[in-house]
């Protein structure tokens, strides 16, 4: 009709919507409709937002009802890390059959209060700074016991959401794109524009410090380049053909001969020149050259391969930070390093230069073809450990991490021979979520509408992953790496790899949205129903 219709929510300034990607226990007769601002359920569901709060700033966001029979909550809700939506709310305002109640989980705290109808527009008032939260009935504060209500740090992303405890109900989001019912001074709607206003972002291209770098091979010295940056890490696999081994290599150990380990097997540290060899860390690339078998890992002939390189801190450096000395080669922005250090045999702590407080660390013996290799994850805690080298679910003892979790100096290792031999040299890789990496765990659901795994960085900023590594700790089950060098889009099924495997590519069910990797499939790999620890670029 040669009419032009504007929106202050575009795809450079993206506004918080109820997010239909993230499947409840609850969600029965749910639909979303008017952009996905509203949220109309006829029987008990729930829903939260696309974009998570970060970790400063005040936001807005305003809800009107429609429905005979309504029953809404709505309010701050932990990321879900499980099917169970009440398992992870932290206050909710209601109305219908418990109108004029503040909830703290699923607890009644205050059921004095002013009611509400579907004349009134309600308010939630949130301060990330102090990390507090106020409701407003037709721009009235109404108060409450406890008022302003402290928001819990649980280690997860805190999201706005509804639920509807029964009947049908109609609940709209007023996120701001069309202005505000009401007035209200410092607070802001949450988009995209105003979470990047409050937060301070140090660099904003993650390909300036890690890359999905694909090539074939040429059966001669192959110098590749166009990574943009110096390598300090790589991991090399082959794609395609025969069953190789994922070749690890760091500048604190050297490139070349002798320095390789493998994580698909618990071998010692070694040359393995028969399978080919990364040579060198090069100004803009490394360079590999070709074994003397058919079991090329590196650099057979017209076969395809994926590394995963990194910028760490260029040449080691001596770290007395721990009781053991270690040497370390450390990127304070991407939040990973990489050292070495010798085992004592006695619990110890060992410096990993980070600045941070690693969520994930990686270790192997250098040594013996004995131990397998063992990862602290934060998913995990201090008192089990998983081998990466293996299928195996968590193992519990608390020899591996004495019991102690990392800090932002040190992490902490017990007594066990797989990490703290005496005379034993042992390879350290650590990562802390950073502006680039989030480090987390979620809960699968055994369905092709599969769990939504958030993915924030250390500021609350959602994260669009372009590296994943996905372990199911509760089975059997392989390590899991995606990443969108391999394929920068969503797919039926997304091209995987298994770090634990020798196996040519495969394929899981995992789309990569931005703050998001949504499960695609059922099964053990990534969407069982159990819990999953997850390290994301």
């Amino acid at each position: 009709n040669n009419t032009v219709v504007t929106s202050t929510h575009t795809p450079t300034n993206q506004f918080a919507l109820f997010n239909p990607l993230n499947p409840l226990a609850y969600n029965t007769g749910r639909t979303l409709s008017n952009g996905n601002k509203t949220f109309v359920d006829d029987d008990a569901g729930g829903i939260v937002t696309t974009l998570p709060l970060p970790e400063t700033g005040k936001w807005k966001a305003e809800f009107s009802l429609a429905g005979s029979t309504p029953s809404p909550q709505f309010g701050i809700v932990d990321a879900l890390v499980d099917g169970d939506f009440y398992k992870n709310v932290q206050y909710w305002c209601t109305a219908g059959a418990n109108n004029g109640t503040i909830r703290e989980g699923g607890s009644t705290i205050d059921s004095s209060l002013t009611t509400w109808t579907s004349s009134d527009t309600v308010t939630l008032l949130i301060d990330m700074d102090a990390r507090t939260a106020v409701f407003k009935i037709a721009d009235v504060d109404i108060g409450g016991a406890g008022s302003p209500y402290t928001i819990a740090d649980n280690g997860r992303p805190v999201f706005i959401g509804v639920y509807d405890a029964s009947a049908t109900c109609t609940i709209t989001l007023n996120n701001g794109d069309g202005g505000f019912t009401y007035t209200d001074a410092d607070y802001n709607a949450l988009n995209t524009t105003n979470i990047a206003a409050e937060t301070t972002r140090t660099v904003s291209d993650p390909y300036e410090h890690w890359n999905n770098f694909l090539y074939t091979g040429t059966g001669s010295s192959n110098s590749l380049t166009g990574v943009g940056f110096q390598p300090d890490f790589a991991i090399i696999k082959r794609r395609d053909g025969l069953a190789t081994s994922f070749y690890w290599y760091d500048v604190v150990r050297g490139a070349g001969a002798g320095n390789a380990v493998y994580s698909s097997a618990n071998v010692a540290e070694g040359t393995y020149a028969e399978y080919g060899v990364m040579s060198s860390f090069d100004n803009d690339g490394i360079t590999v050259t070709t074994g003397t078998t058919d079991d090329n890992g590196t650099n057979n002939t017209s076969s395809t391969y994926v590394t995963w390189l990194a910028k760490l801190g260029g040449a080691a450096a001596s770290n007395e930070d721990g009781s053991i000395t270690s040497a370390v080669s450390a990127n304070t922005t991407l939040r990973m390093s990489c050292g070495t250090y010798t085992g004592t045999g006695s619990a110890a702590t060992i410096g990993h230069g980070l600045g941070a407080t690693p969520g994930m660390v990686l270790i192997k013996d250098r040594d013996v073809a004995t131990y397998d290799w063992q990862v602290y994850h934060s998913g995990v805690g201090n008192t089990a450990s998983l081998g990466l080298n293996v299928t195996d679910a968590k193992s519990t003892d608390i020899s591996y991490w004495n019991d102690t979790d990392p800090t932002s100096s040190v992490f902490t290792v017990g007594t066990s021979v797989a990490l703290n031999k005496v005379s034993t040299n042992y390879v350290f890789y650590a990562f802390a979520p950073s502006e680039f990496i989030s480090i987390g765990s979620y809960e699968g659901n055994n369905d092709s509408d599969g769990t939504l795994a958030p993915c924030i960085n250390s500021a609350g900023i959602p994260l669009l992953p372009v590296f994943s590594m996905i372990k199911n700790i509760d089975a059997a089950a392989n390590w899991v790496i995606n990443d969108a060098g391999r394929q920068d889009y969503n797919a039926a099924n997304r091209p995987a790899l298994f770090p634990n495997d020798t196996a040519t590519e495969g394929t899981t069910g995992i789309d990569f949205g931005l703050g998001f990797k949504k499960m695609r499939e059922g099964g053990t790999t990534v969407n069982d129903p159990n819990t999953y620890i997850h390290l994301t670029i």
